[in-house]
């Protein structure tokens, strides 16, 4: 089990993508089972259900499934991010089997892994969209600010009238907010130009 877990180390560690990490978990658990199935199902917050997300064999993605006549006994273990539960992983076994102790504590470790790695990327999502949120915001008062002292409008009608243009032109606020600023900064160099006599 130790190899295994070294090798969930470097899987873990590895920096590559999310699905790529889970095909690789999902073979690394199925192979340390010798599991003719293994799969990492995810709770798909909009539709309520477990969705399939890896898998150490070929099967439909979707549910029900049917598993060969030869796997008889399944190991669920949840995907724990805090107290709430984000999926599963799923060992299936040929056979009519217990599973021991070592390695339910071993699934239990898969799982940990792969739930951390799906609420770090989550995070990572999340931090990464705010901040282009945060710059979208920047960059529309600004295009504002440029309205208000360009064209004398209140704070609120210059909002008012980017937004109306961006459904006009159906073309995003922050797209239109950047043509401001830049066609600003070109009559700025223009304006600082000498006259030339």
């Amino acid at each position: 089990q130790l190899a295994f877990l070294h090798r969930l180390t470097g899987i873990v560690s590895s920096g590559m993508s999310l699905p790529k990490m889970f095909d690789e978990l999902a073979g690394l658990v199925a192979e340390a089972f010798d599991s003719p199935v293994c799969s990492i199902m995810l709770v798909d917050e909009e539709k309520h259900e477990l969705c399939i997300k890896a898998a150490s064999c070929e099967f439909t993605q979707e549910l029900p499934f049917k598993v060969a006549d030869s796997t008889a006994s399944l190991l669920s273990v949840p995907l724990l991010a805090g107290k709430r539960v984000i999926g599963t992983l799923n060992i299936y076994a040929r056979g009519q089997r217990s599973f021991t102790e070592e390695e339910i504590i071993f699934s239990k470790a898969v799982a940990g892994q792969a739930a951390l790695v799906f609420e770090n990327a989550r995070l990572k999502s999340e931090t990464l969209e705010m901040k282009q949120l945060l710059e979208d915001r920047k960059v529309i008062e600004r295009a504002k600010g440029i309205l208000q002292h360009r064209r004398g409008l209140t704070e609120e009608r210059a909002y008012l009238h980017l937004r109306g243009e961006s459904r006009r032109l159906r073309r995003p606020m922050r797209e239109l907010a950047d043509a401001i600023v830049l066609a600003e900064e070109l009559r700025r160099k223009e304006e600082k130009k000498p006259t030339v006599l």
